[in-house]
This record gives C-alpha cells, structure tokens and sequence, in this order.
C-alpha cells in the first residue's frame, strides 16, 4: 500500500504544480498580449481570477508537502 501512497502523492504534487503554471501563463498571456483584451475587457479582474487560481493550486501543492 506504501507504493500506491507514494504514487498519490507525487499525482497530488504533479497535479497542482501543472495547474499553478497553466494559470500563471494565462495572466502573463494576457498581460503581454493585446489580442486577449477584447475578450476580457475588465484585464486587472481577469488576471486576478487566474492569481487567484494559481494560489488556489499553490496552497494544495504546499499543503501536500507539509502534511502527506
């Protein structure tokens, strides 16, 4: 059982790690690029929901290694 915990874990880590990185390059996509504008024409509110995504997976991320 010990190996079936030890692959949760590290599909926890990968999870939440690939999760924080597609929301972080989401907001850098928006803020580099004009094309994004038109769809979301309240940018600031747009690039905090997806901040607010990515500490979303960061807190499980860090929770995953301090606590499992």
């Amino acid at each position: 059982m010990a190996n079936y915990k030890d692959k949760i874990i590290h599909t926890l880590k990968v999870h939440a790690a690939a999760h924080v990185q597609k929301h972080i390059m989401n907001a850098n996509i928006l803020l580099g690029s004009h094309v994004g504008v038109a769809e979301h024409p309240d940018l600031i509110e747009t690039i905090e929901k997806e901040l607010m995504e990515a500490a979303k997976y960061q807190d499980v991320l860090d929770m995953v290694e301090k606590h499992l």
